[in-house]
C-alpha cells in the first residue's frame, strides 16, 4: 500500500504532460540545473515533521521521468500511512515542449487546467507562483510551486495519517517543506 502513493501522484503529473511529448527523444533545456529531491528534502527534515515515527526512504528517483520529474518519498513506520513526498520537475531534464525560456510555466499552467477553480488556493511567498490543491490523493492535491529563477516545479504532498483531512495542517507542513527545498536551490 505504501508504494501506491508515489505511483498515483507521479502518474497524475506525467499524464498532464503527455500531450507535449513525442515518441522520439525531445530536446532538453540545458541552461538550468537538475536538482535531486532527496537533497532538497532530507530524512532529518522528515524526522522533524514526524518525530515519533521511524522514517523510511521508499523511493528516490535519480533519473528523471519523461517530463523531467524526480521523486523522493518517505514514509513512517506507523500503520497510519503518514508520509512526505517531494517531486521536483527540472527544466534541465524536461522536454522542450513543456519549458519556455527555462521556465516550467507551460507544465504548471496545463496542470491547473485539469482542476476546478474552487479547488485551487493561491499561496503567496513561495517561488514565482504557488497553489494548494487540498489534501488527499485527488488530482492536484498538495502544494505546487513554480520557481522560474531555478527552472524547477516542486510538488509537495504529505499524509498525516488515515482520516486526517485537516487542510490547514497539511498546507502548513507542505509550506515548511517548500521553504526548506527552495532555500537549498
Amino acid at each position: 500500500m505504501k508504494k501506491i502513493y508515489p505511483l498515483i501522484l507521479s502518474a497524475i503529473f506525467v499524464l498532464s504532460a503527455c500531450s507535449t511529448s513525442s515518441p522520439e527523444e525531445p530536446a532538453k533545456v540545458s541552461n538550468v540545473k537538475s536538482y535531486d529531491p532527496c537533497q532538497l528534502l532530507t530524512e532529518a527534515d522528515v524526522l522533524e515533521l514526524f518525530p515519533n515515527g521511524e522514517i523510511t526512504l521508499d523511493q528516490h528517483d535519480m533519473e528523471p521521468n519523461p517530463v523531467g520529474m524526480k521523486i523522493c518519498f518517505y514514509s513512517t513506520s506507523s500503520e497510519d500511512q503518514s508520509f512526505a513526498q517531494l517531486a521536483v520537475t527540472n527544466a534541465a531534464d524536461a522536454p522542450a515542449g513543456i519549458v519556455n525560456s527555462g521556465s516550467l510555466r507551460p507544465l504548471y499552467e496545463s496542470e491547473l487546467e485539469f482542476l476546478e477553480p474552487a479547488d485551487i488556493q493561491e499561496v503567496a511567498g513561495l517561488g514565482t507562483n504557488a497553489y494548494y490543491g487540498g489534501s488527499g490523493l485527488k488530482p492536484g492535491a498538495g502544494l505546487h510551486v513554480l520557481d522560474d529563477a531555478h527552472g524547477v516545479k516542486l510538488d509537495i504532498t504529505v499524509g498525516l495519517g488515515f482520516g486526517n483531512d485537516d487542510e490547514a495542517a497539511h498546507l502548513n507542513i507542505e509550506k515548511s517543506i517548500a521553504e526548506k527545498a527552495l532555500s537549498r536551490l
